[in-house]
C-alpha cells in the first residue's frame, strides 16, 4: 500500500512553501479544446494549486442521424 507524505502533497499544490503556484493556462485551453473537439462536455472543473481536474459530463451525440460509418441496418 502506498501512502504519501503530506509534506510533499502540500508542496505539490502550492501548500505553506510560499511559492505561488498555478496550473499553465495553455494547457488548461488545449485540454478544453480537445474536449470540445470530441464532443465531450464538462460537467465541473477544479483547479488547486498547480493541478487542474477536469470531470466530464458525457458525450454530445451528432445530429447527422443518416452517416453510420458503413453500418448496415440490423
Amino acid at each position: 500500500m502506498k501512502t504519501s507524505n503530506p509534506a510533499t502533497a502540500n508542496e505539490n499544490h502550492g501548500g505553506s512553501s510560499g511559492r505561488r503556484i498555478r496550473p499553465s493556462e495553455h494547457a488548461l485551453r488545449i485540454a478544453l479544446r480537445t474536449a470540445k473537439a470530441e464532443g465531450m462536455v464538462v460537467d465541473k472543473l477544479c483547479v488547486t494549486g498547480g493541478y487542474i481536474e477536469i470531470h466530464f459530463g458525457g458525450v454530445e451525440v451528432e445530429s447527422s442521424v443518416g452517416n453510420h460509418g458503413d453500418l448496415d441496418k440490423w
